[in-house]
């Protein structure tokens, strides 16, 4: 079944910290199956509803994410006294979605709209993608061999396929090796008051090719 996601209190429990704050929401995969190894082609979709424009929180910036959660080794250099030498360490990292608001009363745009953000390039900057508009969007990720992430995305609840190829490339410069999981975020002002945009998630599912 579908499942609506929305939240007040986000960002530290208890603490009102008055700025865009985030709540995870985050798939057991890894618990379950472990961590999958980018030879085996792992990819997840999901689908998302986005409601009318006059249900969104009253806010110009990023209202909801989806994202994955990536494994790679980096090297790193440690000195200790007088000695120093290079280790290797994994590092995660959680490229994805963000869908950003431009509202009308914000004086910078004319209109509500809404664009989808991927996160991110080789530097792990943002890049604006498609317009979307209120109702159902199909977004997906996959991770090939080579480590590279390709993001997909098409309006409605069809089945990807390679003509919504989106992006593809090696956010942050890493080049993954091992696929955990994925996972959501609900962003809102958190002042204690204000609630989230309320978004609809359906049928987020994780496939292998073997």
């Amino acid at each position: 079944g579908s499942l609506k996601i929305q939240t007040l209190n986000s960002g530290v429990p208890g603490l009102n910290s008055f700025q865009m704050e985030q709540d995870d929401l985050i798939m057991a995969c890894s618990s379950r199956i472990g961590m999958i190894s980018v030879s085996r082609n792992p990819s997840c979709v999901t689908r998302v509803y986005l409601p009318p424009f006059d249900r969104w929180e009253d806010r110009s910036g990023s209202h909801f994410g989806y994202r994955i959660d990536l494994k790679t080794t980096i090297s790193e250099k440690e000195k200790k006294f007088f000695f120093t030498k290079t280790v290797q360490k994994q590092e995660d990292y959680w490229p994805g979605y963000f869908i950003e608001f431009h509202s009308a009363h914000d004086g910078r745009y004319k209109e509500d709209e809404a664009y989808l953000i991927i996160r991110g390039n080789n530097l792990g900057h943002e890049m604006r993608s498609i317009k979307l508009s209120p109702g159902w969007w199909t977004l997906g990720m996959s991770v090939t061999g080579d480590g590279r992430v390709h993001f997909y995305g098409r309006q409605g609840v069809g089945n990807l396929t390679a003509s919504d190829l989106l992006h593809s490339g090696t956010p942050y410069g890493y080049a993954a090796e091992h696929f955990a999981t994925h996972f959501f975020n609900s962003c809102n002002t958190n002042d204690g008051q204000t609630w989230s945009t309320p978004f609809i998630i359906d049928d987020p599912s994780i496939y292998t090719t073997h």
